[in-house]
């Protein structure tokens, strides 16, 4: 998995902590199991990230940074690089039957999806 599809998984699974919608155990688990497993390689790429904002970007206020001419390009190759890092992260998966049962707007069920099993299907 890539940092980008990483960090997509992380941040759908920590927008399901706020639904009103009650979830099966298994996929509770899931969601928690893989939120701990993705929560180190995100603080990671967080505060890499962090570091080439203050390393290319002006800042303004601590809070808000520019980033001009030389340095824009700079600063956007190295985020690409680094969003294209492979991890080495094994899933808690829940089978997509599971989620057919409940109650979900479009993007839970979609953030769910991220962590389904992949179908498999046999040609002969």
């Amino acid at each position: 998995m890539k940092n980008a599809q990483l960090i997509e998984t992380f941040e759908a699974l920590r927008f399901l902590e706020d639904i009103n919608t009650p979830l099966p155990a298994a996929v509770n688990y899931a969601r928690a199991i893989n939120l701990k497993r993705l929560g180190t390689y995100f603080d990671e790429f967080t505060k890499t990230k962090d570091e080439l904002i203050r390393k290319y970007g002006k800042s303004e206020d601590d809070s808000h940074y520019i980033f001009e001419g030389e340095n824009k390009d700079k600063y956007y190759a190295e985020l690409s690089d680094l969003l294209n890092v492979e991890v080495d992260v094994k899933l808690q998966r829940i089978k997509p039957e599971v989620l057919m049962t409940l109650s979900l707007t479009p993007k839970q069920f979609d953030a769910l999806m991220l962590i389904a099993e992949e179908e498999t299907t046999e040609v002969e």
